[in-house]
């Protein structure tokens, strides 16, 4: 959309921001339309989070947009498959190299699935990709190291550049060898932003600020709803019928519990024989 803050004559037009996180183990995706970045998008929300708790992972790309305010703290885990992506595109003039960076990320690809197959817990699976893909990681950074250090690539080609990537970004790319939980790409959140694109394609963008804010609000709350396996017709619905509850307490509103609640208002009588 058009509409711009005077103030902020950098920004030409708002951006949709994706957040995708667990809540006790319930899949919640905030959707944000504003005239923010990515990064400062995150910043208000954490702000409005418990000091007391630990720092939260950020999983992103490298984008200096998707970077947060200083005063809060985040574990920043780089996404995998973005570094990936920068040798796909030199597999046609430079195979050999690409070939040694891409079977070394497919072969930790291999490590993570047998982990999701057996269903492992955080520690273990960190423990697992400790013992295997820490090695091959090890290996393919030194390799890199070498090949900056006998100038086998151009510093200012898009292989030496690539390689400067991953090596600039080493800590942050492989978090998932330090850190429970971790996961290795942002595949999750790509995915969750289709609905925003759709969106946009589909209503040919918002007229207005508060438009944009209404669209994510929404969007918010139907891919929540889907991903908790939630019909969000009945969801919404539900809602507007009891809105002034939902004022009251939005927690029991949640869509993983908004089920139970309306039993409870329908079967004040058995809540009571409880």
């Amino acid at each position: 959309q058009k509409e711009h803050d005077p103030q902020r004559p950098d920004r030409k037009g708002t951006y949709t921001t994706g957040l995708v996180g667990d809540y006790n183990d319930h899949p919640l995706t905030l959707f944000i339309t504003s005239l923010n970045h990515a990064g400062e998008n995150l910043t208000e929300v954490l702000a409005q989070r418990d000091e007391s708790l630990p720092p939260v992972m950020q999983a992103c790309d490298a984008l200096s947009n998707n970077q947060v305010d200083d005063a809060l703290s985040t574990i920043v885990c780089h996404c995998l498959v973005h570094g990936r992506r920068k040798f796909i595109d030199l597999e046609s003039y430079y195979p050999d190299q690409a070939k040694r960076v891409l079977d070394t990320v497919s072969a930790v690809y291999a490590h993570e699935a047998k982990c999701q197959e057996a269903n492992v817990s955080p520690q273990a699976r960190l423990k697992y990709h400790q013992k295997h893909s820490g090695p091959l990681m090890a290996n393919l950074k030194a390799w890199m190291e070498q090949q900056i250090a006998e100038r086998k690539a151009e510093p200012n080609s898009p292989l030496g550049k690539s390689y400067h990537y991953w090596l600039k970004h080493w800590e942050t790319l492989t978090r998932f060898l330090t850190h429970e939980g971790v996961p290795l790409d942002t595949n999750r959140v790509e995915r969750a932003l289709k609905l925003a694109i759709r969106v946009r394609n589909n209503s040919l963008f918002y007229k207005t600020l508060n438009g944009g804010h209404v669209g994510s609000v929404l969007m918010s709350v139907i891919y929540t709803a889907l991903h908790n396996g939630i019909n969000p017709i009945d969801y919404l619905t539900d809602l507007q019928i009891h809105a002034e509850c939902v004022k009251q307490s939005p927690k029991q509103w949640l869509p993983w519990c908004y089920q139970e609640t309306l039993n409870i208002i329908n079967n004040p009588q058995e809540d009571l024989a409880a």
